[in-house]
């Protein structure tokens, strides 16, 4: 039994496929835009910390190499009090911060530069330590401020803060680019799906009307034939198993019934 498709079936098709074709819309847009979100997250969760992580290191370094010289270039024991809890205060924000980097999910090579200065920093602080206590003992007479292993220890922090620093406004560069152009694409699709949504729904539409036109012309066109010229032997011929072709049908029956009859009366 061949399948019974209906106008109102048609209809119902063109109605589920412009459902589908949003729904398709709606599913694409949502997994771009979620991507590009995730990206985004991912810029201010973790890029822009690293570079504010990165530039506050390079911050508080300066700042208490600063102290150092502070405390053993003064003679006032009040300046070098306030000068030692600036250093430790200082010491104190560098450990919070590399703890913070550290805990960032950052690549190997970077982690590894933070592990880097944490040990330049260890080694620092035992150098100047001594220095800090002997320029509290005794005033009048201050260490060298110049010492080879601290300022070896400060060039190695400092080439590594500057390294974090770069690469940071790297990734952060990186990730901004990836997401203007997850951004672009996302809109790309769209786009596309809407056009290819349009073009199925426009296809859709045409059969349908078609499929109902065509079949009510060619009826147009017999009825118009037998009433200009009583030619009741013109058929319509339908096609298919819907509405329209049972109503050709029954015209068909009655232009047969009207020739059969014409015929009798014009045999008699």
């Amino acid at each position: 039994m061949a399948l019974r498709l209906t106008v109102g079936r048609r209809i119902a098709v063109l109605i589920v496929l412009s459902i589908v074709a949003f729904v398709l819309l709606g599913a694409i847009s949502l997994s771009r835009l979620q991507a590009v979100q995730l990206q985004l997250r991912k810029l201010d969760e973790v890029s822009l910390a690293e570079v504010d992580i990165s530039r506050s290191l390079s911050a508080e370094l300066t700042g208490m190499r600063l102290e150092t010289v502070r405390h053993i270039a003064s003679r006032d024991p009040a300046v070098k009090q306030a000068a030692e809890q600036q250093v430790r205060k200082h010491r104190e924000n560098l450990d919070s911060l590399l703890a913070a980097y550290h805990q960032l999910p950052l690549q190997a090579e970077l982690q590894q530069k933070g592990e880097q200065f944490q040990s330049r920093l260890a080694e620092y602080i035992d150098a100047v330590s001594p220095l800090l206590a002997a320029s509290k003992a005794d005033p009048d007479h201050p260490p060298p401020v110049y010492n080879p292993k601290i300022n070896g220890a400060a060039g190695s922090m400092g080439t590594l803060v500057e390294d974090m620093v770069k690469a940071s406004r790297e990734d952060a560069r990186a990730e901004r680019l990836a997401a203007e152009q997850d951004y672009k694409a996302a809109w790309g699709q769209m786009i596309a799906v809407i056009v290819v949504g349009v073009l199925v729904l426009l296809g859709a539409g045409y059969v349908l009307q078609r499929s109902i036109t065509v079949p009510l012309n060619g009826a147009r066109d017999a009825l118009a034939q037998v009433a200009r010229e009583l030619d009741f032997t013109r058929r319509t011929e339908p096609a298919g198993h819907d509405e329209i072709a049972d109503a050709l049908q029954a015209l068909d029956s009655l232009l047969q019934t009207l020739q059969r009859s014409f015929s009798e009366v014009a045999v008699q």
